[in-house]
């Protein structure tokens, strides 16, 4: 009997000693779960903090077409100015008095457009089929030049007077012809210096018996 005792004592031992081996496993277990868990919370926490980037699916066309609306808007922008430089309705107006240095001549007015730009210098008469009588176009220049004119795409001949700083006519070219290819247009230049150039149609010169030495009066309007 008391063997018997001594060996269920023994077996309950056994039992108990297996018993706390498992709930010890089960414990470091849990503890290493949790320390896995626990170190996985930060990480957690740092992705969740990364800013999302939206990723943008970029239209190879559509660029193309943004392009191409850029030049258009260019061209757009240079056909204004060109149409602002050819419409006599966007140009500022002078009347300018051509007094004859001698009292043996009247004087004479010509109704001018003023040229004051680049744009509206470099295009000047063109594409003009006609012009009124006793109208024209005044070159205005900052400072004395000695720029050649030449009658490109001009469609109606035309007489020019040279007038220097002080209002004097220093030279006139008369009868300057149309003239079609640049390659054939003849360059007509004055060899004097000249603040001011005044257009006129072919044949005012003779008309209003306009000289060298005449001096010039502009009022701008």
């Amino acid at each position: 009997m008391k063997k018997y005792l001594k060996e269920k004592t023994i077996g309950y031992g056994i039992l108990g000693f297996l018993g706390l081996l498992l709930v010890i496993f089960l414990f470091l277990s849990n503890k290493s779960e949790l320390s896995v868990k626990f170190l996985q919370e930060p990480l957690k926490n740092i992705v969740t903090l990364t800013p999302e980037v939206e990723e943008i699916d970029f239209d190879e066309n559509e660029e193309v077409a943004i392009t191409k609306n850029h030049d258009s808007n260019d061209q757009k922008t240079e056909n204004e100015i060109e149409d602002d430089a050819s419409d006599p309705e966007n140009k500022a107006l002078a009347i300018i008095t051509i007094l004859p240095a001698d009292m043996e001549r009247d004087s004479s007015t010509v109704r001018a457009e003023v040229a004051d730009t680049l744009e509206e210098q470099s295009y000047g008469l063109k594409q003009r089929i006609s012009l009124p009588a006793g109208a024209g176009m005044i070159f205005v220049f900052e400072k004395p030049v000695n720029y050649s004119f030449i009658m490109k795409d001009t469609l109606i001949p035309l007489d020019v007077i040279f007038i220097d700083a002080d209002g004097y006519i220093v030279d006139i070219i008369e009868n300057m012809q149309p003239c079609d290819r640049q390659e054939d247009c003849p360059v007509y230049k004055t060899p004097y210096d000249y603040s001011k150039a005044l257009e006129v149609n072919a044949g005012y010169v003779q008309e209003h018996n306009v000289k060298v030495g005449d001096r010039v009066h502009v009022n701008y309007e």
